[in-house]
């Protein structure tokens, strides 16, 4: 269920204060899950090397509403060279590393990052991946590995800059790291870039510098990805005074509840570690399709606070295509008691008005596309517009859906009735595209044993199987699998975690 931000104040506050020291604090890094933050810690007299030490990784958990005192990351992911996070894997097991690691954990003579699995009590001794001709001379180095670990962007003084640091990407093809490419002029200049980061959906860089015009030493900017090039972006633009000023801010990181940096502005001199609650919600994971695993249609909200005159909501956004960015045409019902129905134009845009105070299902579809379903909630909006923007994935081999509508009493395969609407739109749309074969695939949380899972999750797909069957689908188009608690796409640590793993999915066989 997506969920709805009203405006925030963007006045930034320092995190809790046990988090920061009078140390150098770097790259801070949330798990999916949100239960713990990753940073590295420069020089900390605890660190392998202790004052001389370039950075440790530390880290601290959320705990009864509070971070607890920063430790020292268990298991053998701290040697005497630079430890850094550069991401986590969508699941939360494996942690990306900056650097390479000898044998027995150590600092290794060649450059490259590494992967580390999560072990009972730590981390294990992390695995080397080489990226082709990486280098970087600089002693300033930060970077970032998308969840599906498809890309791997990072700051570095290689060959080819346009000064000192510049920015690179390097791909992953499945077999190995491609040679890093520049990401040109419109990002790199003859100062220093650094502190790269991704949004979700990687059409969003994030990064710091020290020669387009800031507010201090470094300050932070956006731009966005015009194409798959990688060498064409938007010109940058500061993110402003809620967050630059006249120190330095670096480590500019957009998690789903909250944006992380650290800044040296009032702080004991070194950068310390700021928070701030993030206003547009990103989808946490972006899915890999290389991989076969599901793909949400993503849904982003933006709220006006303004009086609500008489009653109603404008609602207005783009429909477009997931894979592109481009605006479909498509048509939108909205559903309480009585129906709305909007039609996007070519250009994606569309706008209706609603009831206030009224919980509103949504339905969004277009030839050729998978169609969304999800709700609408107003009935907290003391606003008079909200914008709502939709991305619908394109009908394709191997995409998969999360149809997280689909409900079921618990440890129970059956159905709850609110779980009827998502799946007629299935039914739908096999009857639109009767080409199409899928597979309905289950899973569930960790608790309890293994095969039990592994028969509920069986039984709940074989009466999803029958419920679209029931409706007039061909038994052959439709294949059902129960995977149990063996594939979970988010740590089953919390609750909010473990409802993520009870889920149903549809991927796409054949078109």
């Amino acid at each position: 269920m997506f969920r709805t931000l009203l405006a925030i104040c963007l006045v930034t506050t320092k995190l809790f204060a046990q988090l920061n020291s009078p140390f150098d604090e770097q790259s801070p890094v949330f798990t999916p899950d949100g239960a713990e933050l990753y940073f590295t810690i420069a020089n900390h007299p605890l660190n392998v090397l202790g004052k001389r030490d370039a950075g440790d990784i530390w880290f601290s958990q959320f705990l009864a509403g509070k971070w607890t005192p920063p430790a020292l990351a268990n298991g053998l992911i701290n040697n005497t060279g630079y430890n850094a996070v550069l991401g986590f894997s969508a699941d939360g097991r494996e942690m990306f590393l900056y650097g390479h690691y000898d044998s027995k954990g150590g600092a290794a003579g060649t450059q490259g990052i590494s992967v580390a699995k999560r072990v009972v009590g730590g981390w294990s001794l992390p695995k080397n991946e080489q990226v082709l001709y990486f280098q970087n001379k600089s002693i300033s180095s930060g970077g970032y590995i998308s969840p599906d670990k498809n890309f791997f962007i990072f700051s570095a003084d290689a060959r080819g800059t346009h000064g000192n640091e510049d920015i690179y990407v390097s791909f992953n093809s499945g077999t190995q790291w491609t040679e890093p490419k520049n990401l040109g002029s419109k990002i790199n200049t003859k100062g220093q870039e650094l502190s790269p980061w991704l949004s979700a959906d990687t059409k969003t860089l994030y990064f710091s510098t020290n020669q387009q015009p800031t507010t201090g030493s470094f300050d932070i900017f956006s731009s966005e990805r015009l194409d798959d090039s990688w060498t064409n972006w938007s010109q940058p633009k500061s993110l402003g005074p809620s967050i630059n000023s006249p120190g330095k801010e670096l480590y500019y990181h957009v998690f789903p509840e909250r944006i992380f940096y650290t800044s040296t502005h009032n702080s004991d001199g070194y950068g310390d570690i700021r928070d701030m609650a993030n206003p547009k919600v990103e989808t946490p994971v972006l899915v890999s399709e290389v991989k076969k695993e599901p793909i949400n249609p993503k849904i982003e909200t933006n709220t006006a606070v303004v009086s609500k005159p008489n009653g109603k909501i404008k609602i207005f956004g783009v429909v477009s295509n997931s894979d592109t960015g481009k605006g479909i045409a498509a048509e939108l019902i909205f559903h309480a008691g009585a129906q709305v129905s909007s039609k996007s134009g070519s250009n994606g845009k569309y706008e209706a008005e609603l009831d206030s105070k009224a919980q509103y299902t949504v339905r969004v579809e277009s030839s050729g596309f998978i169609g969304l379903f999800d709700k609408v909630d107003l009935t907290t909006k003391l606003v008079e517009q909200v914008e709502i923007n939709f991305k619908l994935q394109p009908v394709k081999v191997g995409v998969s859906v999360n149809l997280r509508n689909v409900l079921f009493k618990q440890s129970s395969s059956e159905l709850l009735s609110e779980s009827f609407d998502e799946l007629d739109m299935v039914v739908e749309f096999l009857k639109t595209n009767p080409t199409v074969e899928i597979e309905v695939a289950g899973h569930t949380d960790n608790a309890g044993k293994a095969d039990l899972n592994l028969k509920l999750s069986r039984e709940r797909v074989a009466r999803v199987k029958n419920y679209i069957v029931e409706s007039g689908i061909d038994v052959r188009r439709i294949r059902g699998v129960g995977y149990g608690d063996s594939k979970p796409i988010a740590s089953n640590k919390t609750e909010d975690g473990k409802k993520m793993n009870r889920r149903v999915e549809f991927k796409i066989l054949k078109e």
